[in-house]
């Protein structure tokens, strides 16, 4: 064979090559790109940690006829419930419907009128969020806004929240219905499972919920100590809940739910009903 022949036999071979090449690559880039994204590190983290898994989230259309179950015979039990609640994050309260500015967030008297004028106010909206915050938009310190009106969170929860993000919302226009809304912190490297920790420290809390949050929940209503420290019964149902012996012998309710990164209580479940909607989505 000439010299010449083997010339273009190599030169033929090493453009063969080169195709090759180009087609390889172009089906690994284009193999690549229909494969599913995986979580980062620090996302994988988080759900792994807070037990939020998406195998223990129901779909959004049917979560919020979903049963809260504590699976406990009495409120000393911390069970993990049946299910955890989805939020669409777009359906969150934000700054609220509401905002209400307080010239100075570290006068407890002038937030105890800014949230007494809130719940007076006659309102013809079905749902109303409401975020209290200084003159420069910011929602103030859930520690304040605890001082001026008489609120008190469980210590184990009030480790678990973000310390300037909650809201109070009333419904209906009647502003007897009312409800309070803590967002717990998502930590990247949470130590444990946070969804059990929230639960726990609900659970734990129960048996102070009436005197801890009764200025919130029943403002104007006047308790006396023996009534304050009446025991409550919670219960497992579409939300968990017991009944309160009011003073004028009627009976009013607490009612809760953990909706993945926010905990809602409220005096009434059909104002629940609306936030928590208004949280998960249709």
């Amino acid at each position: 064979m000439d010299k010449k022949k083997i010339i273009w036999i190599s030169v033929l071979a090493l453009a063969v090559l080169i195709i090759i090449s180009i087609v390889v690559a172009i089906v690994i880039k284009n193999g690549s790109s229909n494969t599913p994204a995986t979580s980062s590190p620090a996302s994988s983290s988080q759900n792994s940690s807070s037990g939020k898994t998406s195998d223990n989230l129901p779909s959004s259309s049917g979560s919020s006829n979903s049963s809260f179950n504590a699976n406990s015979s009495n409120s000393n039990n911390a069970s993990t419930p049946a299910s955890v609640e989805k939020v669409n994050s777009s359906a969150k309260p934000g700054n609220g419907d509401s905002v209400i500015k307080i010239n100075n967030p570290n006068d407890p008297q002038e937030v105890k009128t800014v949230f007494d004028n809130f719940i007076q106010a006659k309102d013809s909206k079905d749902l109303d969020w409401a975020a209290f915050t200084d003159n420069n938009g910011n929602i103030i310190p859930l520690d304040n806004f605890s001082e001026a009106v008489g609120l008190k969170v469980n210590e184990s929860l009030k480790t678990l929240l973000k310390p300037d993000q909650f809201n109070v919302f009333s419904c209906s226009g009647n502003n007897k219905n009312l409800g309070l809304l803590l967002n717990i912190q998502l930590l990247p490297d949470y130590k444990g499972n946070l969804y059990k920790d929230e639960l726990k420290a609900m659970l734990d809390w129960e048996k102070t919920l009436l005197p801890d949050t009764h200025q919130v929940l029943f403002p104007g209503i006047n308790f006396s100590p023996a009534q304050l420290s009446q025991t409550l019964v919670f219960r497992d149902g579409k939300y968990r809940y017991t009944e309160v012996a009011l003073p004028d012998n009627s009976k009013g309710s607490i009612n809760y739910t953990i909706l993945d990164d926010f905990v809602v209580i409220s005096n009434s479940p059909a104002c629940l009903d609306k936030a928590s909607v208004d949280l998960i989505g249709p």
